[in-house]
């Protein structure tokens, strides 16, 4: 999770030592994108970051992180957002292992 300035965030990142591993658990992941999707109940931001060592899965929206009124709000998608990304990914991340 990443709670920022401009916007909060819930994603997979991948970044072991090994490019390819990444890359590799990206693409295995990536293949059930219609699934994932379908069970976390959005359009996920699939960014493999090719040229570099890491690949991400995120979802976020921009809230105004400085404003403390809105800290229960944007704490609240927050966790929301983990649960449903987390379930829609550890089937296919336990299969994987």
């Amino acid at each position: 999770m990443v709670f920022g300035y401009t916007e909060a965030r819930v994603q997979l990142y991948f970044d072991r030592t090994n490019a390819s591993e990444n890359k590799y658990m990206f693409d295995l992941l990536h293949v059930k994108k219609d699934e994932i999707e379908k069970i976390f109940g959005a359009t996920l931001d699939w960014q493999r970051m090719d040229g570099l060592k890491a690949a991400q899965i995120r979802y976020s929206r921009d809230f105004n992180g400085k404003d403390q009124s809105q800290w229960p709000e944007i704490i609240k998608w927050l966790t929301d957002n983990i649960i449903k990304l987390e379930s829609s990914t550890k089937n296919i991340l336990h299969d994987i292992r």
